[in-house]
């Protein structure tokens, strides 16, 4: 890779690029966030890259956490936050592209191939290409970077923290199904109720989401949706046909649902 004198750049920061915005509505989790702050803080003279690793199941909410992290770092200054999609290649060549043009970076042209371009970023950052995942990190530097996978055997790499995000227990996911309802006033029934609709979609975030939207949708209590949803199983999995479509994640369960454990059907 030909480098270019960094000190000439011009660059334009702060550089924020996530696929949604922050999610007020962010729930749980904080241990996780605890963790991995203490994993990628600065300590002493330590400058190398950090990495920590996300794992689990489609589904179980490893993006929201990591989009509450990097939304929470750009709010205290981090100058540039870069969020690459890579479960497919165009995914990552069109992540790579934006950034690029986000950053006006030199060299970014019309004519420039996806490749040109993501060398151009990673140039910038001062990156190399040795990883086994893909190219699209440091080698050298100073960066913190956060994965999220389904399989911790899919990082090959030299791990500060690797965490395993877990479903919500039956009290925490009807907690959260309470408050995507956002009822005044919740009643003994109502708690008992939410924890077992939790339990019956298996504690996963992205399930207990659009769970909560179906119920708002059809004016139902958590009581009556119950036996609603188990006789409509399949329709109910999906996000409601009215009504807006949720601005912090672009997935429904028709993408992750076969991830589950099948004990949760």
């Amino acid at each position: 890779m030909a480098h270019a004198n960094m000190e000439r750049w011009e660059i334009f920061l702060p550089c924020h690029f996530l696929p949604f915005d922050h999610n007020p509505g962010f729930y749980g989790w904080q241990s996780i966030l605890e963790r991995t702050r203490d994993a990628l803080a600065d300590k002493d003279a330590d400058k190398r890259i950090k990495l920590v690793v996300f794992w689990g199941t489609g589904g179980i909410g490893k993006s929201q956490i990591a989009l509450e992290y990097a939304s929470q770092q750009g709010s205290e200054g981090v100058p540039i936050i870069i969020w690459i999609s890579s479960e497919k290649e165009t995914e990552v060549a069109s992540s790579f592209n934006k950034v690029a043009q986000k950053m006006k970076l030199p060299g970014v042209l019309p004519s420039n191939t996806p490749d040109r371009n993501r060398d151009l970023v990673l140039e910038y950052l001062q990156r190399t290409e040795e990883t086994k995942l893909q190219p699209i990190w440091p080698t050298a530097g100073h960066s913190n970077i956060i994965v999220t996978c389904r399989s911790k055997f899919q990082v090959g790499l030299l791990v500060n923290k690797l965490i395993e995000v877990p479903t919500f227990t039956a009290q925490e996911g009807g907690d959260f199904i309470l408050k995507r309802l956002g009822q005044r006033v919740t009643t003994g029934e109502d708690i008992k109720y939410s924890q077992r609709l939790s339990e019956r979609l298996g504690g996963l975030a992205l399930a207990l989401e659009i769970a909560g939207k179906q119920i708002k949708h059809r004016k139902k209590s958590v009581e009556q949706f119950l036996p609603f949803y188990n006789r409509n199983r399949q329709i109910l999995n999906k996000e409601p046909t009215r009504g807006s479509k949720n601005p912090y994640c672009d997935r429904d369960l028709d993408s992750v649902w076969e991830q589950l454990d099948p004990r949760s059907f």
